[in-house]
């Protein structure tokens, strides 16, 4: 198991979304399972929000968020901004280097990146992020056929 969305991920998202907005859920780490395993109906009370990432009330709307906080771990945007941004590049190898590709190329087609209240998602403790800048070995900036933040999009 790695993400569970929250019973209200997907209305929390459908509420929002428009054109021209990144929405972004709370996500919260849960500790070691028990030695039953999780209880489905529980999850959230197990994990706080991550404390690095803004937590907005349920039904609450956060414009204006900073694009090097997004995860791709709990998004949602209407197909028409998904193509205005270009999707994700491929070119990366590695773990996350590709969020990073997708905030700025999104925030620098015009995106508003927002946070959403009312869509938990809980996921079990991934490696720490001191580990991951030795894994990305290719970026869109240098893998051919890709394009990197800066190049136009479609």
């Amino acid at each position: 198991m790695d993400c569970v969305p929250g019973p209200t991920l997907l209305e929390g998202y459908a509420r929002v979304a428009q054109d021209g907005m990144l929405l972004c859920g709370t996500v919260a780490y849960l500790p070691p399972p028990p030695p039953d395993g999780y209880q489905l109906a529980g999850l959230e009370d197990l994990a706080p929000p991550h404390p690095a990432r803004p937590a907005p009330a349920e039904g609450e709307l956060l414009r204006g968020g900073d694009p090097r906080l997004f995860w791709s771990l709990s998004f949602a945007l209407t197909a028409h901004t998904w193509n205005r941004v270009g999707g994700f590049c491929e070119g990366y190898t590695g773990y996350g280097a590709e969020d990073t590709d997708f905030a700025a190329t999104a925030a620098q087609r015009g995106v508003d990146l927002c946070w959403v209240g009312g869509a938990p998602r809980t996921t079990s403790t991934i490696r720490p992020m001191t580990l991951l800048s030795s894994t990305w070995t290719t970026s869109c900036a240098t893998a051919p056929s890709t394009r990197g933040v800066g190049e136009p999009g479609p």
